[in-house]
């Protein structure tokens, strides 16, 4: 479970990111400014100071469940929503049910102490610190939340609070300032036609009144005694309020419900003083639109207030974090967002770090860090909440290095991003590896698939005219970037001076990821695509040929299927292991399948797959496959004899040996055709363009000692290529010598990575159906997705027949 869950988190992650903007956008590329550049003394550079937020915990109890969420930054206090569930005893379980279910049963107080019993392994509520990670109050009361709470004018910390007058028998709702011991000074009491029992967002402006977003019926004007002077109904507003010295701005959206991609959000101006929106627009880059940061002047003249000695700052100014820095807005509404601190400048893995509710100041930016727990367990929730001070330091430390950017097409990954961190912090390098995220630089509404590849696209414009990344990451599985127009041979490095032994790795791993035996990305670490079956049906583990398969098709009897009900779709996927990476010529981007091998891909497709459209049957949500009524997963399927071979990933040793130990023991793990397919969430190659070869070989070298393998295959929960991290895992993993020694051998028979292209899958889908169906001959149908497949390759990549 672990491996799915992170790889869930990850995906949610970039899609939230990708998906959910305003329209299709690119933002403006740069000339690759951070290769090549000699670091100066004077460079720009922060410091960062992690304080871990912690809120105590009940050691005698099994924790399930603690999350710190929403946390706001004032003066000298973080508020967050708690929250936190332990393991509640199976017997308190059943008392609790049946208490609930045969109320008469109990009496009222037997009734009261079971429920408070069973409370005590729930908590909420929201809990104040002091910068330094020192508990200042903690609330349980469920009537009030971390969103009541906001900044002041001048940072202090307010909160909403509506307290039931039982006289009149009504709530009355007041602007409370929040004293350190978390007690309450009323300042105002909000009168008007409502009783306010929400705002989404409520600040205050400089001449003493107050503005507030009231659940869904607008924005509210208070005078300075309380009372409401003016609302505004818009229903393009989106929730987000700021004030910028004596101006106030909305977040609102425009969404177009005949072409979603043409929805957008933008900052409008409001005319307070009238009571009406202003006009004056400004529209928000994708990263923009949520988590914007007003600057918040504490003490002195605002007029020499400078943000960490940056330029100084301005009361319009608004700011917002992405993957590649912290940018500032431009409120005239003619320019793009600029960067205003890039995070390779910042001494911190800025994984994690979040723009809403944070502060800057004239002398620090504070910032909250979300991580997951590294403890290995599955707890839901189980976050590492960090405030996060960046301050400007008075000199760079990495003076004398030259920069070298490494480019990555999806949210920055924090192991990643680890590396390098550890990386440059190693004096004996003469570089220092800079990260840029690219999925920041191109997202709209759609398909993950398309929107990513506008990503992809226009970093390998960028690889071809020079301007892209030194090195890249995670890039393998794209064949447009599997040529020598792009990359260089890794095998030179491999086999040249500082290279590695190949002896001293599963060189198979290597192999399988060369086009036209050329390496041009190299697997850091890697996971294995089979088959795990039920060997008294199949027969020993080997290497399955696609004759075999319908061979077993036709020899199983009884209730029992080959495989569980599958699309062609998925077919296809199971029986083109690499997609088609092996029928692919990369430096002419061009595909040849019109051959015997894909033929058969296909002709043993259309016997094990299934129409996509059955009646009664439709596709399962999570997994693409084929669900009728009585779907049950397919390991599920598995032991119940219902099938006989399913898919497997075996990302790490324990998970090969769970395999071997399914069906009593009789179940065996199973390649196809020319061995076991691999695929790697880490991989890198060099840029034919750069300038600094060996320095980016260097980067890479690091990766596969012993130290770092290790520690790869832990945090990406994969297996590592060097040998003796290998055996070390297994060691760990508590193999016997017949699991480790099997494992082992089925690590040396890797002999094909993975490789995607949403187009061409496409293509080879849409136009296998008409054989599927009998409608063409599979000459033909090959013939086709041929032309088709190249065409599309000359139109995109210029080259192809």
């Amino acid at each position: 479970m672990k491996r799915i869950q992170l790889k869930t988190l990850s995906m949610i992650a970039a899609v939230s990111l990708l998906l959910g903007v305003a329209g299709c956008k690119k933002t403006k590329q740069q000339k690759n400014p951070i290769s090549g550049r000699v670091i100066t003394e004077n460079d720009p550079f922060y410091t960062a100071e992690l304080v871990d937020m912690k809120i105590p915990l009940d050691e005698s109890k099994e924790l399930v469940h603690v999350q710190l969420d929403s946390g706001l930054i004032s003066s000298d206090m973080v508020v967050f929503d708690y929250s936190i569930s332990y393991e509640v005893p199976q017997e308190l379980n059943a008392r609790t049910l049946d208490k609930d279910q045969h109320p008469e049963n109990y009496t009222a107080e037997e009734a009261e102490k079971i429920q408070t019993e069973y409370n005590s392994y729930h908590e909420n509520g929201y809990v104040g610190f002091d910068h330094e990670g020192n508990i200042l109050f903690r609330q349980t009361d469920d009537s009030a939340n971390r969103s009541d709470f906001f900044v002041g004018p001048n940072g202090e910390l307010l909160k909403l609070s509506r307290p039931y007058d039982e006289e009149t028998r009504k709530v009355h709702t007041f602007i409370c300032e929040v004293q350190r011991d978390g007690s309450q000074k009323n300042l105002v009491e909000l009168v008007g036609k409502d009783d306010y029992d929400y705002f989404y967002g409520m600040r205050g402006l400089p001449d003493g009144r107050w503005i507030g977003w009231y659940d869904y019926d607008g924005i509210i004007l208070f005078g300075k005694d309380g009372k409401e002077v003016s609302r505004i109904v818009d229903n393009e507003f989106h929730g987000f309020l700021y004030v910028l010295g004596e101006d106030v701005w909305v977040v609102c959206r425009h969404y177009d419900e005949d072409d979603p991609s043409l929805t957008y959000f933008y900052l409008e101006k409001v005319d307070i003083d009238n009571g009406k929106m202003s006009g004056k627009t400004i529209r928000l880059e994708h990263t923009a639109r949520e988590g914007l940061i007003q600057p918040l002047l504490t003490t002195g003249n605002e007029a020499d207030k400078t943000i960490l000695g940056g330029e100084k700052i301005q009361t319009d100014s608004l700011f917002y974090l992405d993957g590649n820095g912290i940018r500032k807005v431009d409120m005239s509404g003619n320019e793009q967002s600029s960067i205003y601190i890039d995070w390779n400048d910042v001494d911190m893995n800025r994984y994690g770090v979040i723009g809403p509710n944070a502060r800057l100041t004239g002398e620090c930016i504070q910032l909250i860090r979300n991580r997951f727990e590294q403890d290995g367990k599955e707890r839901y929730g189980a976050m590492q909440v960090q405030l996060v001070t960046i301050r400007k330091a008075d000199n760079n430390p990495y003076a004398g290095r030259t920069t070298v950017e490494l480019g990555n097409r999806n949210i920055n990954d924090e192991r990643l991003l680890e590396y390098v961190l550890e990386y440059n912090r190693m004096t004996e390098h003469k570089i220092r590896i800079d990260v840029h995220d690219y999925s920041q630089d191109i997202a709209g509404y759609g398909a993950y698939d398309k929107v990513i590849s506008g990503v992809e696209d226009q970093i390998y414009l960028n690889m071809l005219s020079g301007e892209g990344p030194d090195i890249l990451a995670n890039f393998s599985t794209l064949p447009q970037f599997s040529s020598d127009a792009v990359l260089l041979d890794l095998n030179s490095f491999i086999d040249g001076d500082g290279g590695l032994d190949r002896s001293r790795y599963y060189d198979s791993a290597f192999r399988s990821f060369e086009i036209g035996g050329k390496l041009y990305h190299i697997p850091v670490c890697m996971d294995v695509y089979g088959f795990v079956g039920d060997q008294r049906l199949l027969g020993e583990s080997r290497i399955l040929s696609l004759s075999e398969l319908l061979e077993m098709q036709g020899r199983i009897e009884g209730t029992t299927r080959l495989f569980p009900v599958y699309s062609y779709e998925k077919m296809l996927d199971l029986l083109l292991p690499g997609s088609f990476s092996q029928f692919l010529d990369a430096n002419s981007m061009t595909m040849n399948v019109t051959n015997e091998e894909f033929q058969s891909v296909l002709k043993v497709a259309s016997v094990l797959g299934a129409d996509p459209n059955p009646p009664g049957v439709e596709i399962h949500s999570e997994t693409g496959y084929m669900a009728p009524d009585d779907y049950s997963p397919p390991e599920e399927q598995l032991q119940a004899g219902l099938v006989a071979l399913i898919p497997a990933t075996i990302s790490a040793p324990e998970m090969y040996a769970d395999y071997l130990k399914m069906l009593n023991g009789n179940a065996g793990v199973y390649g196809m055709e020319g061995g076991y397919s691999v695929g790697s969430d880490f991989t890198l190659g060099i840029s034919k363009n750069t300038k600094f070869p060996k320095e980016c070989w260097d980067f890479i070298r690091f990766l596969f000692e012993k130290e770092q393998q290790i520690q790869c295959a832990k945090d990406f929960y994969s297996i590592p290529l060097y040998r003796e991290a290998a055996a070390d895992i297994c060691e760990e993993a508590d193999l016997t010598d017949m699991e480790k020694s099997s494992f082992m051998e089925m690590l040396e028979k890797a002999y094909i990575s993975r490789m995607s292209n949403y187009r061409i899958k496409e293509i080879i889908l849409e136009e296998g159906m008409a054989y599927f169906k009998g409608q063409k001959s599979v000459e033909d149908v090959c013939q086709i997705i041929q032309n088709r497949v190249n065409t599309y390759m000359k139109e995109q990549y210029g080259k192809g027949t």
